[in-house]
């Protein structure tokens, strides 16, 4: 039996954008969104991106550990999460969350599919594993 899924947020996407990130993450530099111009889908370990269809669109973003969206993912990225917490930002300092992954902290591979239509996600987190470790000066 397929799990629910542990968050669903409907937000509009200030500046075209929505973010996901770990809750451990409280400064951005923002190169989640560098390096893949008009790409739907970003990120940069610790940021994942998505984009809306217009500034200020109404986007859905549904997180799930359990199944698949039709056809190829729109995007796949990496995300650690070592509190196995996320949180969904609408990316003008609109906040949702935290929401525990139910699988707990780790190395996530999240793919990204669209459905229905281009601002309505789900995002399927798979865990690959320990989050990394973390130096000893940290």
């Amino acid at each position: 039996m397929a799990s629910a899924p542990f968050a669903t947020v409907r937000t509009t996407a200030a500046r075209g954008l929505v973010s996901l990130y770990g809750d451990q993450v409280d400064v951005f530099d923002n190169s989640a969104l560098q390096g893949e111009p008009g790409a739907l889908v970003t990120g940069n370990g610790l940021e994942l991106c998505l984009r809306g269809s217009a500034q200020y669109a109404e986007v859905t973003v549904t997180c799930t550990t359990d199944g698949t969206g039709t056809g190829e993912p729109t995007g796949t990225r990496t995300l650690d999460l070592p509190t196995g917490s996320i949180v969904v930002a609408n990316g003008d300092a609109a906040a949702f969350g935290p929401f525990p992954v139910p699988a707990g902290g780790g190395l996530y591979r999240v793919d990204v599919y669209n459905v229905d239509c281009r601002d309505d996600y789900l995002a399927v987190f798979t865990r690959l594993g320990d989050s990394p470790d973390k130096d000893e000066d940290d």
